[in-house]
């Protein structure tokens, strides 16, 4: 009997090679972009009532005077509802949020918080 036991063919490494430099690429597209300044806006009724710099504020909780509720929390530069008195916690399940696209939503509170990220012009505010 013979043994043909081939390990890797030509074509096998290129295909490795590929996986392996898209997988790198990934990686390098997902810091830079996190690396990026990112912007916390949120919304109640549909108007925004704070813009926050994540990577200009301090660690800390807060509460906004336009909604009850609702306590957020900063933490490393991402931001969360860290409790709120509605019925079904879906907001504060959710957690941290820091990649721009990324959101957490309250539908009891008609509350909105979106990551966009810092490129636009924006007059940044704090609550």
């Amino acid at each position: 009997m013979k043994n043909n036991t081939v390990f890797a063919r030509k074509s096998d490494i290129i295909i490795i090679a590929v996986i392996i430099l898209a997988a790198a690429g990934f990686l390098l597209f997902r810091h830079s972009v996190s690396s990026e300044r990112c912007i916390a806006s949120i919304s109640v009724n549909e108007k925004i009532v704070s813009e926050i710099d994540l990577s200009k504020t301090a660690d800390g909780e807060f509460t906004l005077k336009e909604i009850q509720g609702p306590v957020f929390e900063i933490k490393d530069e991402k931001i969360r509802i860290k409790s709120s008195n509605c019925k079904n916690q879906i907001c504060v399940n959710t957690g941290f949020i820091a990649s721009p696209g990324e959101t957490i939503v309250c539908l009891p509170k008609k509350l909105v918080i979106e990551i966009k990220d810092g490129k636009a012009p924006s007059s940044v505010k704090t609550g």
